[in-house]
């Protein structure tokens, strides 16, 4: 596992150097940083410690029923993520490509505990923001907070009609 904070900018009024142009790119392919103007999108790269790791194919990133201390968001790669039924008679395997956010939700609330297990099924690129570096955005950054609260509400809305959805 390798961790790295990437450099900050020292000017949030300058332009961006081309090193920081591409993370501001990589950031935003999530929808938590789309939307954002060149102003807080430097205050989220001159402010936040963000950690970045790499995975080899097979390697568990998340085990299902571990507490989430920390938003996972995929920028290379692909997953295999596993759902085990609460009555433990069948699981469910899903296929995930980058770029992916893995569990928001688990992040806050009652039960903050992976659903899933997730393991890297190719060498996986991810970047790490501890739940101190979230909610440091949610207070400061408007679009970052309204884009977390449009990913958790969706989530919501779908829970809540799929058992009003008509199936084959």
């Amino acid at each position: 596992e390798n961790n790295t904070h990437y450099p900050s900018p020292t000017d949030a009024n300058a332009s961006l150097p081309r090193r920081q142009q591409r993370f501001g790119e990589v950031l935003a392919q999530f929808a938590l940083f789309q939307g954002m103007g060149i102003n807080d999108l430097t205050q989220v790269m001159d402010r936040t410690k963000f950690d970045f790791r790499k995975y080899p194919a097979g390697k568990k990133i998340v085990k299902a029923g571990e507490v989430c201390h920390e938003l996972l968001m995929i920028t290379h790669g692909t997953l295999k993520q596993v759902t085990t039924h609460t009555d433990g008679h069948f699981d469910v395997e899903e296929t995930i490509e980058a770029p992916y956010i893995i569990q928001p939700e688990s992040l806050f609330g009652l039960s903050r505990k992976y659903r899933s297990t997730i393991k890297s099924a190719t060498a996986v690129n991810m970047i790490s923001l501890n739940k101190r570096e979230v909610n440091i955005l949610l207070e400061t950054i408007q679009v970052f907070r309204i884009n977390m609260l449009n990913i958790l509400s969706a989530q919501s809305q779908h829970l809540l009609s799929a058992p009003w959805t008509e199936h084959p």
